[in-house]
């Protein structure tokens, strides 16, 4: 078991931040939360790539369908920005 930081969460897979990547072609269970209200997602996934230093790829072998709809909507909606501070 591992706490990781993932970013570029795609319908197809995602990023997880770690200076230990596992082996390319490793299976591995994920638990994430996607700060939409939902419960976690779990998927099974599988290491694609490495970035040196910075963590690994992964690719969503076993996804619900409910997880898979709530990951596309989270990769929809548009990025939120910083308010600007309107306070003179």
């Amino acid at each position: 078991m591992s706490l990781s930081f993932s970013r570029d969460v795609s319908r197809g897979g995602m990023f997880v931040d770690t200076r230990d990547p596992l082996p390319i072609g490793t299976e591995i269970a994920l638990c994430f939360d996607l700060n939409d209200g939902g419960p976690i997602v779990v998927a099974l996934a599988e290491v694609k790539y490495h970035v040196t230093k910075l963590g690994m790829g992964v690719q969503f072998l076993e996804l619900s369908a409910a997880d898979r709809k709530r990951i596309d909507d989270y990769v929809a909606k548009p990025p939120k920005l910083a308010e600007p501070d309107t306070k003179d």
